[in-house]
């Protein structure tokens, strides 16, 4: 559920997700920092720096999601307990059962498994970051801070990937200054 949270609520890219540890958690400021991804090459797990100098980034997250981090940490808190000795410290926050860095598949399969479960159709966890973006856009978000938030180095990038939804908005936007006319219209007769 953590994982998804924060794919939905941040945008962030898998890769991030999977990087994240404790220490980039800010519970006072409610802030999570981007410093690493989490990348399999070499048949296993490895560090790897964010895609751009922009990837590495500060999110304010709102308070509900603090309150959900704190909570899975208390539970992974209580998952080292059960394992013990065999417990590896890597300060992630998504692991295997002993602590080491989970695989970069595992989150699609959760849901795969969760879209089935549900009736849903299949979604990659790429697609929850286009759905954060999204969201974004037609809230009104401009281009420049939709592209500080999702990490992208040039705005351009943002405005070719969301070119539908920033034309969706700019639609609603004359369409809501032809309204306050017929409104102004109205009112003169």
């Amino acid at each position: 559920k953590m994982f998804f949270l924060l794919a939905v609520y941040g945008g962030f890219r898998k890769g991030e997700i999977l990087g994240f540890e404790w220490k980039d958690i800010d519970f006072n400021n409610d802030v999570i920092t981007v410093n690493r991804i989490s990348l399999y090459y070499d048949g296993k797990m490895n560090v790897g720096t964010p895609k751009s100098e922009k990837s590495k980034r500060c999110v304010t997250m709102s308070n509900n999601i603090m309150v959900e981090l704190k909570r899975y940490k208390s539970y992974q808190a209580q998952e080292i307990l059960k394992v013990g000795d065999k417990w590896q410290s890597t300060d992630r926050l998504f692991t295997t059962w002993n602590g080491e860095p989970m695989n970069g598949n595992t989150p699609l399969t959760w849901l795969h498994r969760f879209c089935k479960e549900n009736n849903l159709p299949q979604v990659n966890v790429h697609s929850l970051r286009h759905l954060y973006a999204s969201i974004l856009i037609s809230n009104g978000t401009d281009v420049r801070t939709t592209a500080d938030l999702l990490g992208h180095e040039q705005t351009s990038t943002t405005l070719d990937i969301y070119a539908q939804s920033f034309a969706k908005q700019r639609a609603k936007a004359n369409l809501a200054v032809a309204n306050s006319f017929n409104l102004i219209n109205n009112a003169e007769k």
